[in-house]
């Protein structure tokens, strides 16, 4: 359970950067070409690995029926990754 905390935890950092890679479509306030590089890479690829990895590790506990597992931040990594799903496939 610890591993699925910490890769919930990273996951919310790489979907806080996927935020800023959609502020960042309108108006790009970052002169770094590198530190924009990372943003973008975390942004837009590593974040929804990371959010189908969280979700299938959640979705397989809750079929074990394991209590607890559903706290703010699962939800809001859940929320974020149905988000995604909409925003890159439709």
């Amino acid at each position: 359970m610890k591993l699925l905390l910490f890769l919930n935890r990273v996951a919310f950092v790489l979907n806080i950067l996927f935020f800023v890679c959609l502020v960042m479509r309108l108006k790009p306030f970052i002169s770094s070409q590198e530190l924009a590089s990372v943003i973008i890479v975390g942004g837009w690829f590593l974040s929804i690995v990371m959010n189908i990895l969280v979700t299938v590790w959640l979705m397989v506990l809750l079929l074990k029926k394991q209590e607890g597992l559903f706290n703010w931040l699962s939800l809001f990594n859940l929320a974020v990754f149905i988000f995604q799903l909409l925003y890159f496939f439709v």
